[in-house]
């Protein structure tokens, strides 16, 4: 959808895929796939660009509706994970208090206060055993 609206934006193939920085091929093979799903052409093509047929202006309507959603939702979503904070645990098998480690992660947690982590204590051999890396305060 997106390289149909940037081709009916820019009302030629080639300018959006300038635009777009692709090959005008990839915007000729995404359109024509976008047909061929729909069944019906989206735009009638002619020496001075490309211009929507009516089925094709009905849909781009929708097609831009769809994207603008689609963007909200992921700007929302990752303001929403960036409110969370992001999560990691911190493998070690030595003393925290002992050599750099220390005021390493002191440093850690001044530079990144909203990074959610957690130590995991144990031997070189459990802490280099896969684990589920979810996080479970």
């Amino acid at each position: 959808m997106r390289y149909a609206i940037a081709a009916l934006e820019q009302g030629s193939i080639r300018k959006a895929a300038l635009k777009l920085g692709v090959r005008q091929m990839t915007v000729v093979r995404h359109i024509e796939a976008l047909e061929n799903h729909v069944g019906y052409s989206l735009f009638t093509r002619r020496r001075d660009g490309v211009h929507p047929t009516d089925d094709g202006t009905t849909f781009m309507h929708a097609a831009r509706r769809i994207l603008q959603d689609m963007e909200s939702l992921t700007a929302h979503t990752r303001s929403s994970r960036h409110k969370r904070g992001e999560r990691i645990a911190i493998g070690f098998y030595t003393s925290v208090s002992t050599g750099n480690l220390r005021a390493t992660l002191t440093e850690f947690r001044n530079r990144y206060p909203d990074l959610q982590w957690r130590l995991v204590g144990g031997t070189r051999r459990e802490l280099l055993i896969p684990i589920c890396f979810c996080y479970d305060p």
